[in-house]
């Protein structure tokens, strides 16, 4: 055993170590790193270029990254003070390690809670992807393609309130949500309110690309009369009625300083589009329980200062008090006008339902091998009979047959009778 153990000792043992030669036929540039290990630069010439990009990526990814998180923080104390005024829960807490919540690296979140009329307001800011430079490439081709169906690349910040509905009690809507959380102000009261309905106000340029990304934003119909906001704005509503109180100086939301804002050049170049919605941005794929709540998505292109900031913030809190709250600028929609629309969400949702099935069936159809739900179920019948009927005795195999034989001469001759 001894000896075996010897042997492949031997056997495995590496090769005496020498240096490299003058004969070894190499004539360029190398460098001896320790013993028979060289170094010959000639041997790589694309690898310093890959190493260069690499580290290039690096730096870039690195950079894009901070820049990112330096805008959003930027954006988070600027907003802070106004948010804080008008909600109690803030999520991440303002005395955070990190008060952003981070998907990735070029989308940020935060959340607040606890404030009257108002279940939550989630705020997400979509940055340029700056650390991908193939992102951003591709980001830019495409706008440089298709200039008017795709948006800009920019850095958006985008608010989405999401309303109580009007009446309700606030500790019962988000007892699943928050327990125990103290709310400024009181609770809705039964006012008249929007209980359903979209309507927005958004730029000109990019309506296409805003109208094919959103299903909610098939439902409105652009407005004849956009003489309330400057004119490359355009405005969307189902009924002219909700446009005319939201915008008209004479209107329910006179006082909430929407419109001045809109025609404020400044307040203008920040403004991207906002949208009251009762429906699902995308198009649903399931039924959903209705009426759902309204939300109030305000979309801001940054950077904001802090004037700005708390302007928009002031307006978005007026606006969801005037859609679901209480008192003298409350809106007051007609009861044929909110018929209207719950008749047509009604419709939506039975034209949906249409879809929903044929999608339901084509999947059971491929879950069943291209058979439907009824013809599997047939072709499950027929192989438990022929189970059942070999599990038979040749004895009782003849007396089914006799029987069947017998069954099918009943029927050829009650088709011979009724002829």
């Amino acid at each position: 055993m001894s000896q075996f153990f010897s042997s492949l000792g031997h056997a495995i043992a590496p090769g005496q170590l020498r240096q490299p030669r003058e004969s070894d036929n190499f004539s360029g540039t190398q460098f001896v790193i320790w013993k028979n290990l060289v170094f010959r630069p000639s041997l790589f010439p694309y690898e310093p270029y890959l190493l260069l990009a690499v580290f290039g990526y690096f730096v870039w990814y690195i950079v894009g990254r901070n820049t990112n998180r330096t805008i959003a923080k930027r954006w988070y104390q600027t907003s802070l003070s106004t948010i804080q005024s008008q909600f109690t829960l803030l999520s991440p807490a303002p005395n955070a390690a990190d008060p952003l919540i981070a998907d990735g690296t070029s989308t940020f979140l935060t959340y607040a809670s606890g404030r009257r009329n108002v279940l939550s307001l989630h705020t997400t800011l979509s940055l340029i992807p700056r650390p991908d430079p193939f992102r951003l490439l591709w980001k830019f081709f495409l706008f440089r393609q298709w200039e008017v169906q795709c948006p800009v690349p920019e850095d958006e910040v985008r608010l989405m309130l999401t309303l109580l509905p009007p009446g309700s009690k606030l500790a019962a809507a988000k007892k699943e949500v928050e327990k125990g959380v103290f709310v400024k102000g009181d609770d809705a009261s039964n006012g008249n309110g929007l209980k359903s309905g979209t309507w927005a106000v958004l730029e000109k340029y990019g309506l296409n690309w805003a109208r094919t990304g959103r299903w909610d934003l098939t439902f409105p119909r652009l407005a004849s009369d956009s003489s309330f906001v400057p004119s490359d704005l355009a405005i969307m509503s189902e009924h002219p009625d909700v446009t005319a109180q939201l915008l008209s100086p004479l209107g329910q939301n006179a006082g909430s300083g929407l419109v001045e804002l809109l025609i404020d050049s400044e307040a203008r170049k920040v403004f991207k589009s906002l949208i009251i919605s009762d429906l699902p941005l995308k198009w649903p794929k399931y039924a959903l329980n209705h009426p759902a709540p309204l939300t109030i998505t305000l979309t801001l292109r940054l950077p904001v200062n802090e004037a700005l900031a708390a302007s928009y913030l002031h307006v978005l809190c007026n606006l969801a008090d005037s859609l679901v709250g209480s008192g003298p600028n409350v809106l007051k929609i007609q009861p044929e006008i909110s018929r209207k629309f719950k008749r047509t969400r009604v419709d939506a949702w039975k034209g949906l339902e249409g879809v929903w099935a044929k999608e339901r069936e084509e999947e059971e159809k491929d879950a069943n091998g291209g058979l439907s739900k009824k013809e599997k179920e047939e072709e499950d019948r027929r192989k438990k009979k022929k189970e059942e009927r070999e599990k038979l005795s040749p004895k009782e195999k003849a007396k089914l047959e006799e029987k069947e034989k017998k069954k099918q001469q009943r029927k050829q001759q009650m088709k011979m009778q009724k002829r």
